[in-house]
């Protein structure tokens, strides 16, 4: 195995070296929580890349196995997610898009394609219709599946039911799916939903 230069603190895209000898052409090092993981899943699934999944575990849903001694080989700057191709490194999730890019730069699914010449529409999510932008992850996640962080809004909806809550603050509601959905299934639930950020907000329109 290939050790990378320790005075390498640059580390970004494809490097020469390699840091595992695992049998499977495509391995991603991830987590679940992580959002520059997510979006790099959706990526793999979309292209019909068969990689082997590995998960992290991070401080935000266990510990701290991003810093152990094993992944620091995989990754020294200790982030996730890691996409090995044939055992080499690509760091950071947008080069790690950009190269999936550029290497089946004619495998792209149909439906994506066709997302991808407008970006930006009205999607119907389930029985929403909802302005979504698909180069926002959240967004794209919400247009491929048809849900977002469902356990959370599961468990966050036997809550509201369990303290006959009457009143809910959405605050950095993004596209306003987390209200969409607790009106979905609390209709009574009188809900004020705030947004920030000028360019999430513009999809309220």
């Amino acid at each position: 195995m290939k050790k990378k230069n320790p005075e390498n603190k640059d580390l970004t895209g494809k490097q020469k070296y390699t840091v595992s000898d695992s049998n499977s052409e495509w391995v991603l090092y991830h987590n679940n929580f992580s959002l520059c993981s997510r979006k790099v899943r959706i990526c793999l699934e979309e292209y019909k890349i068969d990689y082997l999944p590995v998960h992290i575990h991070i401080i935000e849903t266990k510990d701290c196995e991003n810093l152990s001694k094993d992944f620091l080989k995989i990754n020294p700057k200790a982030t996730v997610p890691v996409l090995l191709h044939n055992n080499q490194p690509i760091y950071e999730s947008h080069e790690q898009i950009r190269y999936l890019m550029e290497t089946f730069p004619n495998k792209l699914g149909i439906r994506l394609l066709k997302i991808l010449k407008k970006n930006e529409g009205y999607f119907r999510i389930k029985n929403t219709v909802m302005y979504l932008d698909f180069l926002d992850p959240i967004d794209r996640e919400i247009i491929l599946y048809k849900e977002y962080e469902d356990e959370e809004t599961q468990y966050l909806i036997i809550l509201i039911k369990k303290y006959q809550i009457k009143k809910f603050f959405d605050v950095g509601s993004n596209c306003g799916y987390y209200s969409i959905k607790l009106l979905d299934e609390i209709p009574e639930l009188d809900i004020e939903a705030f947004e920030p950020n000028i360019e999430a907000y513009s999809k309220f329109k």
